[in-house]
């Protein structure tokens, strides 16, 4: 839970957050947010289920300005993945206004994390 800063910081870069849902948090709403994006930042997020290849659900500016937001409720305990991603190659210049914030609320994040 709470805030933690990522950068873009290669080209084709992207990021892998796990997220750990216990049996008290199935049924509640949880969101996952980009915000506080650098000047050349656009984010899309991508949530997939404890295989890694399942999408369960995805955003690209539902944030604020070019941020995305997720609102989820998990069914299930278990291992859930995010990806956050450039919308475009210019959103992932590497370049220092290519930085974003990751919000998480409601579940227990595990960062950094490898993709599956």
């Amino acid at each position: 839970t709470g805030l933690t800063a990522h950068t873009f910081h290669a080209q084709a870069d992207m990021d892998w957050i796990a997220i750990a849902i216990s049996p008290a948090e199935v049924g509640k709403l949880t969101y996952f947010e980009t915000l506080r994006l650098g000047a050349r930042a656009d984010t899309m997020l991508e949530l997939y289920g404890p295989d890694g290849t399942t999408l369960l659900a995805q955003d690209d500016d539902d944030g604020y300005g070019l941020g995305s937001l997720i609102a989820w409720t998990p069914a299930a305990p278990g291992t859930y993945f995010i990806k956050v991603k450039p919308y475009s190659s210019y959103s992932n210049a590497a370049n220092c206004g290519a930085t974003y914030s990751f919000f998480v609320s409601g579940a227990h994040v595990y960062l950094p994390w490898v993709a599956p």
